[in-house]
């Protein structure tokens, strides 16, 4: 479904993905993994359209969509919940999902149906319908982030740090809800701090390191690899 080949991503001189090769076949989770500031959001940014390409391609269904506006590529099927949630927060609930699905202009009943169904995935929200989106708290506004992105009706989904500034509780919500995500058929590329919880939910896995695809294979191979066990796990070489 997603391929990238070689691609260069720079903010200004600066390059902050260099030389990233990944593949995402239909109905798989794939993880990137990663340290603070090795690109893992940039890349998101990029096949998502809000970062310029500097060198390589992305392709998403046997089209190369590199210079593709980012308006362009949700139409395509790509939709991105953005690190920090970056809900409108003086717009309500139901103001937030209807923006989500501005492009494809449905008609008011098809409209209604499709924010229903986002309600039946998030019932917390239903709750919520008419609150400002700055009122909610921090899961509330990822789950919001994450249904605004399905209003589009994607068929990639590219979630970025869904867990991040989250309680436990919450988190476990948050996976629960990407693994019934994956369970509809929903091909999901996925950035996560929490790197134990995001390898065991994956079909497979990248790391990225200072801007490099550094390792990859299986999400289960990764999350029992020693390097990767000691660098984003907290788990010792030697330990069991």
């Amino acid at each position: 479904m997603l391929t990238l080949q070689n691609v260069d991503l720079a903010y200004g001189p600066i390059t902050a993905v260099r030389g990233a090769s990944i593949e995402v076949s239909a109905g798989e989770v794939v993880a990137i993994v990663g340290g603070n500031g090795a690109g893992k959001s940039t890349l998101l940014k990029g096949i998502a359209g809000l970062m310029p390409v500097g060198a390589g391609r992305i392709v998403f269904e046997g089209e190369d969509v590199s210079r593709l506006a980012p308006h362009r590529r949700v139409a395509r099927g790509i939709a991105l919940s953005p690190e920090g949630r970056q809900v409108f927060p003086d717009q309500t609930v139901y103001d937030n999902l209807t923006l989500g699905a501005y492009f494809r202009r449905l008609p008011n009943d098809a409209l209604e149906a499709e924010i229903e169904e986002q309600f039946r995935l998030f019932p917390r929200l239903k709750e919520r319908r008419d609150q400002l989106a700055v009122t909610l708290s921090g899961g509330e506004q990822q789950m919001l982030a994450i249904a605004r992105a399905l209003m589009s009706k994607p068929r990639l989904l590219l979630l970025d740090e869904p867990s991040l500034g989250l309680a436990p509780k919450i988190i476990q919500e948050i996976f629960d809800i990407i693994a019934s995500l994956r369970r509809s058929g929903i091909t999901i590329l996925l950035v996560e701090q929490m790197a134990n919880m995001a390898l065991a939910i994956a079909d497979r896995a990248y790391v990225l390191e200072t801007g490099s695809v550094t390792l990859s294979g299986t999400g289960r191979q990764l999350l029992h690899d020693p390097k990767v066990r000691a660098a984003y796990l907290g788990v010792s070489h030697g330990a069991a």
